[in-house]
């Protein structure tokens, strides 16, 4: 065991790990940090401080894999819960790598059906989740960690056997630091905007302008944020592609123009994201449960990993419960419109003005 920092304890090999382990308060917790594909090391752990700005992040080189997120959301969400995380990216699985995890989060039964590795690629399923090194948990379940893989022999310190054992478990995605400008300028939070029923009228399938009919209380809305100082993204989900009613170019070419139409009423948009996959899409291509269509947040993440963006300060708004985006640490309010809001696990308003009061309220 090596300690350069005495926040930070590294270790070498599994068995100096599993002494020290042995050694904790089962239920102390620790940031984790570690090869996903090393189950013998090395790995580090560093304790949570309120503040994080001192954690000497030069110690734990080794573990670039980890470095190359964005862990702002990661900590937040460590530091405000009591659930015990594992770090995720989106990528895409070409079928090359068995690392690759479905991140599944959902009831089953009543029950969490937790966390599943998978082996192989599934034909019309492009994206998947992996892991990426990092971990909130218990001294206790990573002692279950560190036993499962000893006792299998597996090139994982996470085996299958852990997720079948370990549902409580969650998987938490964040996103990449892909872009070197962004990564030495300081983020600012992010409002979400979906489209239709949002921006404007929902109509079904809209691909053209002649059918877009803007929604006036979203003008003052953007100003709103704007003023504020975030970004203002569209994240929209366009079945309407997989379906063959338009084309993604159709899309594209109706997002330039809404964009202009809705400057020359102060109201700017810095980034429009659709998601053109849906499990019934004509397309082969397009077909799939895609971790880029709402409630998923590969959107989200992707707008994070373009721009500087605070993700645990940020806002989704919508009129679905699909608006509710899975990602913790992430709020969500919705706008009640076309579609039934019962059983929302967010704050609901009866209408774009309501919402705007809302937010100047607080500011007063």
């Amino acid at each position: 065991m090596e300690s350069k920092n005495k926040e930070v304890l590294s270790f070498k090999s599994s068995k100096d790990f599993c002494e020290f382990l042995d050694n904790r308060n089962p239920s102390e917790k620790f940031l984790f940090f570690y090869e996903p594909s090393k189950a013998k090391g090395p790995f580090c752990l560093a304790k949570i401080q309120s503040d994080f700005s001192s954690f000497d992040f030069p110690s734990l080189k080794v573990f670039s894999n980890a470095f190359s997120y964005d862990l702002d959301l990661f900590l937040h969400v460590s530091r405000t819960s009591s659930i015990e995380l594992l770090g995720f990216s989106i990528e895409q699985n070409d079928g090359s790598n068995p690392g690759f995890l479905d991140l599944n989060n959902e009831l089953v039964g009543g029950q969490k059906d937790g966390l599943k590795r998978v082996h192989q690629q599934s034909i019309g399923y492009k994206d998947c989740y992996r892991e990426i090194g990092i971990a909130w948990m218990k001294v206790e379940t990573l002692k279950k960690a560190a036993s499962s893989s000893s006792q299998l022999t597996d090139r994982f310190l996470f085996t299958d056997s852990f997720f079948s054992d370990c549902c409580f478990v969650e998987g938490i995605p964040l996103p990449k630091k892909t872009n070197e400008l962004i990564k030495k300028t300081s983020k600012k939070p992010a409002l979400f905007l979906d489209r239709d029923g949002i921006i404007n009228e929902d109509l079904g399938y809209i691909s053209s302008k002649d059918k877009v009919h803007f929604i006036e209380g979203v003008f003052p809305l953007i100003k709103l944020f704007k003023e504020k100082g975030w970004w203002v993204f569209v994240v929209t989900n366009q079945s309407g592609v997989a379906r063959g009613f338009f084309s993604e170019e159709n899309v594209v070419s109706l997002h330039k123009w809404m964009d202009l139409e809705m400057k020359k009423r102060s109201a700017e948009v810095d980034g429009w994201f659709f998601c053109p996959f849906h499990p019934k899409a004509k397309d082969e291509l397009l077909k799939g449960v895609s971790l880029f269509r709402k409630p998923n947040p590969g959107m989200l993440l992707s707008a994070a990993e373009k721009y500087g963006v605070h993700l645990e300060k940020s806002l989704m708004i919508g009129d679905k419960l699909t608006d509710i985006i899975s990602l913790r640490g992430l709020k969500a309010n919705l706008i009640k419109g076309r579609y039934p809001l019962d059983g929302a696990t967010a704050p609901c308003f009866k209408s774009h003005d309501e919402l705007v009061n809302y937010y100047l309220n607080l500011e007063d």
